[in-house]
């Protein structure tokens, strides 16, 4: 991807510091950030973030967006704030998108690839959020390093081309329609470094750019094993939950499956959905089927989704577009089976090298996954997959060793190298 699609500037003007002197002094860029936030990509940005700033002098940069449903807008004050001690800068949102039916006839020809440039820039841009005031911060600041996260938004496709001397990526990228469009035919050329997720994150870039990429590394995400035992009742009691449930936790929308799971689950025999109900925990971008069976209880605080993970008798994950699942770590460090759809590579290769559950193609798959994951008489199943995910999150998932990988690669960048 050239520089056409993103503001013409010369990335060289921006000011840089002596690296061999002090702190590197590095901003994360990501298109929402906040403790409410109910995401993968922004939950995967704060903790790091958070992590790293014992080391590193961490700014981050972002939207005014709190929320994600049709498009972004501006709900947080413009300005710095502090979140759990990180200095979070956010960026008044300067284009929102245009109606529907004006998205959907350009989103589909830039997807079917009959778009002009010009049709394409637009496209970026109203994907968004598009934060001029963002852009001209980079341009200007006194940066060692700029670390982007996910490939999609404005935030990094605006701006990462004018930085890209000293950017790193976090790519978030799965194979999703979006991914196919021209712009980003090169645009995993341009950072210095690209940090992936996955073993298949990184081999499904290299197949999209036929091998042109930056240089990559798997570095993955931590999980904080619990300090103590969860108590399970606090989400039972808290919002008058039965103690054999099944839980989905984040974004409810059809991009991440919920419909499809809707469907399987509604389908199943009477003496299943009595067994185990369907508990959604996360904000809602399309409607939920009226059903004495599923309970949406919506945002809760992590006390309360460490709670609900640990007393859930499985976790689905019905996405079919991931590069990860926090949530299948977070459930596996707990002890608890999966299930996912297994039309995502990622999520299904996670799942066998852990040999921490299942994974669905269809309805009749996803009968047959949840009949025998919940069924009273599997207890010893469902523990020795939840163990075998636990011991996975041991080996893997060990913040040390995921840190490590960040700073090696961070200082490769700074150094040059």
């Amino acid at each position: 991807m050239s520089n056409e699609y993103a503001i013409a500037a010369d990335s060289s003007s921006a000011v840089t510091r002596n690296s061999g002197h002090g702190r590197p002094r590095v901003a994360f860029v990501v298109q929402r950030y906040g403790e409410e936030v109910n995401g993968g990509a922004e939950t995967q940005c704060r903790v790091v973030a958070e992590r790293m700033s014992a080391d590193w002098d961490i700014e981050v940069l972002t939207s005014r967006a709190c929320d994600y449903i049709s498009r972004f807008e501006n709900q947080y004050p413009e300005g710095c704030a502090q979140v759990n001690g990180i200095a979070v800068r956010r960026f008044n949102i300067d284009r929102l998108r245009s109606d529907d039916f004006t998205f959907r006839a350009l989103n589909r020809k830039v997807l079917e690839r009959a778009s002009s440039r010009d049709e394409e820039k637009q496209w970026l841009l109203e994907i968004g959020p598009d934060c001029n005031g963002l852009y001209e911060y980079l341009l200007r600041a006194d940066l060692d390093l700029v670390v982007f996260f996910t490939y999609l938004y404005a935030t990094t496709t605006q701006a990462l081309p004018l930085v890209r001397h000293k950017a790193l990526l976090v790519p978030e990228a799965h194979d999703e329609p979006p991914i196919y469009a021209r712009p980003f035919d090169t645009f995993f050329e341009l950072p210095r470094a690209l940090l992936c997720n996955t073993p298949e994150e990184e081999s499904f870039l290299l197949r999209r750019s036929a091998g042109a990429i930056s240089a990559s590394v798997v570095a993955g995400v931590g999980v904080d094993p619990p300090m103590t035992i969860v108590d399970t009742e606090l989400f039972r009691v808290r919002y008058n939950i039965g103690r054999n449930y099944i839980l989905c936790v984040g974004r409810i929308q059809k991009e991440k499956g919920s419909n499809a799971l809707f469907e399987y689950y509604l389908a199943l025999p009477s003496v299943l959905r009595e067994r185990c109900p369907l508990v959604l925990v996360g904000k809602a971008a399309m409607k939920i089927p009226a059903s004495r069976y599923i309970r949406h209880v919506g945002f809760v605080s992590d006390a309360e989704k460490q709670s609900a993970l640990a007393g859930a008798t499985l976790v689905v994950a019905p996405s079919p577009f991931e590069s990860l699942s926090l949530v299948l770590l977070e459930a596996w460090a707990l002890g608890v089976p999966v299930l996912v759809n297994g039309q995502c590579e990622v999520l299904m290769q996670q799942v066998r090298r852990a040999n921490g559950g299942l994974w669905y193609g269809d309805a009749e798959e996803f009968r047959e996954a949840v009949t025998l994951l919940t069924d009273p008489g599997q207890f010893g199943l469902r523990r020795a997959l939840g163990e075998n995910g636990r011991a996975y999150v041991t080996e893997r998932g060990d913040w040390s060793v995921v840190l490590t990988r960040y700073r090696e690669a961070l200082r490769a960048v700074q150094q040059g190298r």
